[in-house]
Order: structure tokens, then sequence, then C-alpha cells
């Protein structure tokens, strides 16, 4: 597998502490969609990354909203 280049502007998210923060990271989310704020790549880490891979179920339970932009914002970024 070839290995991506980081591109200039990209941005990082790690330990996000979700659930805590978890409106906030949806309305970033949701202004990289708008393209409210532009970026080439996003990387998450961290509790963000686990909740993608269903580690936490209580967390996943209430994270459809977030799940659900990932999905869109994969296809384009």
């Amino acid at each position: 597998m070839p290995i991506k280049e980081i591109k200039e502007s990209a941005l990082f998210i790690a330990d996000a502490h979700y659930p805590n923060y978890g409106d906030e990271f949806v309305e970033i989310l949701k202004k990289i969609k708008s393209e409210e704020i532009k970026i080439p790549q996003l990387f998450l880490m961290g509790d963000i990354f686990d909740l993608l891979f269903g580690y936490n179920e209580y967390i996943k339970s209430f994270s459809q909203e977030a799940i659900e932009l990932l999905k869109e914002l994969s296809k384009t970024l």
C-alpha cells in the first residue's frame, strides 16, 4: 500500500474527548462539509478513531450524526 502524503492545511483531531465535546466536533464537521473550513485531508486519532470502529457501543449509540457526516466527508477528502 502506498504511503499517502500529508497535504498542507490537513487537519488532525486527536483526543477530542468525545462525547464531552460532541456538539463542537459535529459543528466542525458541518463547517468542513459546507467548506466554511477548507481542508484537503482530515486525520482522526484517539477517541474519535475508536468511535468509528465501534470500540465503545455507549458512545456509538448517540453518535449517528457525527458518523454520517464522516461518511459523507470521506467521499470528498
